[in-house]
């Protein structure tokens, strides 16, 4: 089906996308609530590609095909920078994220915010980072002996390791157990308040609506937390190359201020969030897939044993782990945890011959493209192989999108991919990871992002 993207003065003579039936006040949520991800495959295939809901009020087009994203993400993108304020999906975001990176809509902001910390996830600082993440990576996993044979669920673990790798490779802070299990906990009530929190606009201001407080005393806790971390931080008075120190210079009274201390907040608050939910979040998925695909574990084995044999990974033993990229850019494309990224039209806009008003909210679904079956064979098989060079060559350049793309491209996707690389060679080097007799396929937790449902129970045998 040939797709074309364009923008034309007589837009306001075309037709809206159609729309999707909902329920007076709250439009099409309850049915999303409802279906999860899959509403949005269900309504594609009764309305297409591009389609608008009504969510409460806000009228949001949905995007399924990466033309579309082309044209919203890449060859328009100066009429779609804003994000929709507190709009759709932001509508309870901005006590929690504020004017971090990910969340702001003040481009001066984030231009300056991008150029600061875009360095530390580049290939030459990586590089430094390789070590610290692999010994904190085998430090946790010798752990798992004691839990040989037996049935466990792997997700929390997989979360710890996640926090404490991140606060320590991009933060240069060593967390406490207890601080571990306060950001995981706290990250997960504050992310399940934001996706309810959309219910917040039909409501009439001053009325209390149900989870609202406990959610502004869970962020009032993250705060504490985040102060006192990067109080210790400051204390130490070290001298590194990390993301933390970039921040404390940029927020130094005696210096050429750029920032103060509540952005430097909002950037931690912002990326520790974003980074540890969805990277522990598709290392949930990477296992549970991989405990039901014996083949697949046996290429990972195999893979390990040709590349690293006994010893640790080294920076340049990611290149030769091809086959665990895969495994992760596959979990990527089934199961992205980011599923949508919203955007705001500034003027009058004509995709697929349809109009798009100035000011509507934009919505390119992650998840409906992952899954198009024009792009992707069989796409809801899980099937690394799709990765390889010459699967890949004739695919759209935006069929797999997981970190968005265009200007704001997630800084943290090559990270995130070498961090999955490293934790499967380091586990699959000592054990097999195997699904449970009880481990029932409860499907995918959609909340402000995708997850597994009731957790990951596996069953490790030693290698």
């Amino acid at each position: 089906m040939a797709i074309h993207s364009q923008t034309t003065s007589l837009s306001s003579t075309r037709p809206k996308p159609p729309q999707v039936s909902g329920w007076p006040v709250w439009g099409a949520l309850p049915d999303f609530y409802r279906d999860g991800i899959d509403f949005f495959l269900r309504n594609r295939e009764t309305y297409g590609d591009i389609y608008r809901l009504d969510l409460v009020g806000t009228e949001v087009t949905v995007l399924g095909h990466p033309d579309y994203v082309q044209h919203v993400l890449r060859d328009n993108a100066d009429n779609y920078r804003g994000k929709g304020d507190g709009r759709a999906f932001r509508a309870s975001s901005c006590l929690l994220l504020g004017d971090g990176i990910v969340a702001t809509d003040n481009q001066r902001l984030w231009r300056q915010q991008r150029r600061a910390i875009q360095p530390y996830f580049n290939h030459k600082h990586l590089l430094g980072l390789v070590d610290l993440i692999v010994e904190a990576i085998d430090s946790e996993i010798t752990g798992w002996n004691n839990r040989v044979g037996e049935p466990f669920d792997i997700q929390p673990e997989l979360t710890r390791m996640a926090i404490r790798n991140i606060t320590s490779s991009l933060f240069g802070i060593t967390v406490t157990p207890d601080e571990t299990q306060q950001i995981s906990q706290d990250i997960e009530n504050s992310l399940g308040y934001l996706w309810s929190g959309m219910m917040v606009e039909a409501y009439p201001e001053g009325f209390p609506f149900p989870g609202q407080d406990q959610y502004e005393k869970t962020v009032d806790a993250l705060d504490s937390l985040v102060d006192r971390l990067v109080e210790r931080r400051h204390q130490a008075r070290e001298t590194r190359d990390d993301v933390m120190s970039v921040l404390l210079w940029m927020a130094d009274p005696e210096g050429e201020r750029k920032i103060d201390r509540k952005q430097i907040r909002d950037e931690i608050m912002t990326m520790l969030i974003a980074t540890c939910e969805s990277l522990s979040a598709t290392l949930g998925f990477v296992f549970y897939y991989l405990s039901q695909y014996p083949a697949i574990r046996q290429n990972l084995h195999s893979e390990t044993d040709q590349v690293l044999g006994q010893r640790v990974p080294v920076f340049n033993d990611i290149s030769g782990l091809k086959y665990a990229r895969m495994v992760m850019q596959e979990t990527l494309r089934i199961a992205a945890p980011v599923y949508w990224i919203q955007r705001m039209a500034a003027d009058d806009d004509e995709i697929d011959g349809f109009y798009i008003p100035a000011g509507s909210i934009v919505v390119p679904v992650i998840h409906l493209i992952h899954h198009h079956a024009e792009i992707w064979e069989n796409p809801h098989r899980f099937k690394p192989e799709r990765f390889l060079p010459e699967h890949s060559k004739a695919r759209h350049k935006l069929a797999w999108i997981p970190f968005g793309t265009g200007r704001r491209l997630c800084t943290g996707q090559d990270y995130t991919l070498m961090y999955g690389q490293l934790l499967l060679a380091c586990v699959f080097q000592q054990y097999d990871v195997v699904g449970t007799p009880s481990q029932q396929d409860s499907g995918i937790h959609l909340s402000t992002g995708l997850k597994r449902a009731g957790g990951v129970r596996v069953t490790l045998q030693k290698r």
